[in-house]
């Protein structure tokens, strides 16, 4: 006899492995880098209108609220980097067993965390 289906389901007490939480976070990043696309090409496309564009987007850019701004975009890109190398060390049959597919996963996802701290406050230097 099948079990009958929850009522109410709470998503936030369901229990997440490292792995599905990376798959769910490379799908997340990967929305984050679509939807800045078109702002970022806007912003080239005003870099490169003349050189009161290029003055105005460079302006734009030095201010520490734009740059603060960029962190989900900055997080996205290292995340999903990151998650690209493991994806193609995964199709090279490297990493499959389980201890070794959550210490990956943990290892990607603090590695961006870090990765765009770091770049960040590079860029705010």
């Amino acid at each position: 006899m099948a079990k009958p289906a929850p009522v109410y389901l709470d998503p936030l007490r369901l229990y997440l492995s490292p792995m599905a939480w990376l798959s769910l976070l490379h799908r997340v990043s990967g929305l984050l880098l679509v939807l800045a696309a078109p702002y970022a090409l806007w912003l080239l496309q005003q870099s490169l209108s003349g050189p009161a564009g290029y003055d105005a987007v460079a302006a734009r850019v030095q201010q520490p609220a734009f740059k603060l701004m960029c962190l989900p975009w900055l997080w996205a890109l290292c995340h999903h980097f990151l998650a690209g190398l493991r994806h193609l060390f995964l199709d090279a049959h490297r990493g499959l067993d389980l201890p070794r597919a959550r210490r990956w996963s943990l290892g990607v996802m603090a590695g961006a965390g870090a990765l765009s701290v770091a770049i960040l406050a590079w860029w705010l230097a």
